[in-house]
């Protein structure tokens, strides 16, 4: 889901995975108050310009100009200064981002899976840059990749017995413009702290997706709260501070004491209540033992990681 981080005077959102949240970020159907695949950066404040790290250089958006086959009169995403998901550059020309929102096309219906269409490959576009707009850095995208075991129904989940792997890739037309840099994805055997601080970043909504004001660069710092081998997440929030819808598919940093920053998450699913984001219970997609995968998608598609 897309989610953004929100905090108490300054929140953004999330996609959710869910039908109800389907207007900020794209997503699967599910009921109010249950775990909801798209998140929005909650109670938290716009990343500065001045930010030199992985926040600011590392984070995209993605949005794109095709139209709802539902809403045709509608304007597109791109145009409007919004979107429906968050990213990460992990390489030079690739992305990583969730599963949920870059789903595959139903080989039957030939319609997304979810509520909401989704634009096809090629209709992606990845936004650098700390607001979409069409005068910033923009590409499109030339394949994305869900992962091929993604479980919508664990994704969901509350309490998931098997990992869900919400998590996928998006390799870009071209290489990523010059500014902007690839952040290193986390080894299986990092080592998370118990509450240690992590930087949750991502261009959703604030507090609700009413609103609707995804394609803004925000943050929030919270401690993490517990990490779950079995379903292979990492979950992290507090009362009116997470991820919401269209914040889906960013991630989760952390930072050494020589301040070097790593991408060890992906925002997977949260917790809406009559489509507000309550911050508590978001669920990222642990990047660690998802590394390998990624790294040998990387390579079949012509590029690697740092």
């Amino acid at each position: 889901m897309a989610h953004k981080l929100f905090s108490s005077d300054n929140i953004s959102s999330l996609s959710l995975l869910t039908l109800p949240f389907l207007a900020a970020c794209q997503g699967v159907g599910t009921q109010e108050g249950k775990k909801l695949s798209h998140v929005n950066i909650v109670g938290g404040h716009p990343v500065s310009i001045n930010s030199n790290d992985a926040r600011r250089l590392s984070t995209v958006a993605l949005t794109t100009d095709h139209r709802s086959a539902r809403q045709t009169n509608a304007n597109p995403l791109f145009d409007i200064g919004r979107s429906f998901c968050s990213a990460t550059i992990i390489s030079p020309r690739a992305l990583m981002t969730a599963a949920h929102c870059i789903q595959d096309f139903d080989q039957q219906t030939y319609t997304k899976s979810s509520a909401f269409i989704l634009p096809s490959s090629k209709d992606f576009i990845a936004y650098f840059g700390l607001k979409v707009t069409r005068d910033g850095h923009w590409m499109r995208a030339k394949k994305v990749i869900p992962h091929p075991d993604w479980d919508p129904d664990a994704t969901l989940s509350g309490n998931p017995s098997k990992p869900a792997h919400d998590i996928g890739i998006v390799i870009l037309e071209s290489d990523i413009p010059e500014g902007y840099q690839p952040v290193e994805v986390a080894s299986e055997d990092y080592i998370l702290r118990e509450k240690q601080k992590v930087s949750l970043v991502g261009f959703g909504v604030t507090l609700s997706r009413r609103n609707n004001n995804t394609g803004t660069l925000r943050e929030v710092e919270l401690p993490l709260q517990n990490v779950d081998t079995r379903a292979q997440t990492l979950n992290v929030g507090s009362f009116m501070k997470g991820a919401c819808a269209g914040d889906s598919g960013g991630p989760m940093y952390v930072r050494d004491t020589s301040g070097k920053w790593t991408v060890i998450g992906v925002t997977s699913a949260g917790v809406e209540i009559f489509q507000t984001c309550m911050g508590v219970d978001n669920s990222y997609t642990d990047a660690r033992p998802n590394k390998s995968w990624i790294r040998s998608v990387l390579r079949e598609n012509g590029t690697d990681l740092l």
